[in-house]
């Protein structure tokens, strides 16, 4: 999967952009992400007050980017429940 497959995937949950970022914006706080550093994915999720909790790293996009599409399902999902 590449990254504009993501985007339109993501798209497609209705999720508000201030729940994740894919790297192409700064660190917000309570956002779910995505990291490259050193030919690394990293999947975090950053905190309320600065900083990050690292959920995964990876060697392959593809993993990272499935990783982070599985958490904005089940963060969708969360939505539609507490809607209902």
């Amino acid at each position: 999967m590449r990254i504009n497959e993501l985007e339109i995937e993501i798209k497609k949950l209705g999720l508000d952009k201030y729940k994740y970022n894919l790297g192409n914006m700064p660190m917000k706080e309570l956002e779910l992400g995505l990291l490259k550093e050193c030919e690394k994915w990293i999947v975090y999720q950053s905190f309320e007050r600065g900083g990050y909790n690292i959920i995964k790293t990876f060697d392959n996009e593809d993993e990272a980017f499935d990783l982070i599409l599985y958490f904005l399902k089940l963060e969708k999902k969360k939505e539609t429940m507490l809607n209902s």
